[in-house]
């Protein structure tokens, strides 16, 4: 099996995913209220990035999906 096709079982944080979907929704509001030069717009996408990419560090894709008031993952 490939290093790759390994990274892609590997069970996800809770936190780290739960962290993520947070930034990400911060980020989608920030954006939406604020012009794009903003600091808090450019702060806020920082940190989903960051997050984002602790969970890349763990798995080499992540698929998500968003049903009415459901969040699927993989």
């Amino acid at each position: 099996m490939a290093q790759e096709e390994k990274e892609d079982k590997l069970p996800l944080d809770a936190t780290l995913l739960s962290d993520a979907v947070i930034e990400l929704n911060i980020s989608r509001r920030s954006v939406g209220r604020y012009p794009p030069e903003h600091p808090i717009v450019r702060t806020s996408i920082e940190k989903a990035l960051t997050h984002l990419q602790n969970l890349f560090a763990i798995r080499a894709s992540i698929t998500l999906g968003i049903g009415q008031d459901m969040l699927v993952v993989d």
